[in-house]
């Protein structure tokens, strides 16, 4: 059953007891004793960051694969936003203001054509645009 502690100025704490795997408990108490903390307190910390984690496939990335998407994308990425954000802006291109998502398969055939003809993506995606609004205003 769990005990409730209430000091004054602090949000009521409850004490559980549970169960864990040795190897769970291991490395909490690992990271613990990088950090200077019990291995409870890694835990309760672990717990109260991750409480609004609910997605039934959720994807964790670990500090080094943070750091090497934030290189990639040229700014810090510290949230699920930045990085949904940072993702979005991939496949987005602005002409005048304009803002046009592409998707996936059109990015992967516009890749196939730009390497076919020795560009680099961006490359293609400038010339190819440009020629098509210039067709269409009768400038081709």
């Amino acid at each position: 059953m769990p005990k409730a502690t209430s000091p004054a100025s602090s949000p009521t704490l409850i004490e559980i007891k549970t169960r864990v795997q040795e190897s769970v408990y291991d490395a909490y108490a690992e990271r613990a004793v990088k950090h200077g903390r019990t291995t409870e307190d890694e835990m309760a910390l672990r717990l109260r960051e991750c409480r609004y984690f609910t997605s039934t496939q959720p994807i964790y990335i670990d500090d080094n694969a943070r750091q090497t998407l934030s290189r990639l994308a040229g700014r810090t990425l510290t949230t699920d936003t930045d990085l949904t954000s940072w993702a979005h802006s991939l496949a987005q291109l602005n002409v005048h203001g304009v803002t046009i998502t592409l998707d996936e398969q059109l990015i992967t055939r516009l890749q196939s054509r730009a390497d076919a003809m020795g560009r680099t993506l961006r490359e293609h995606i400038h010339t190819e645009v440009i020629e098509a609004l210039e067709r269409e205003v009768g400038l081709r």
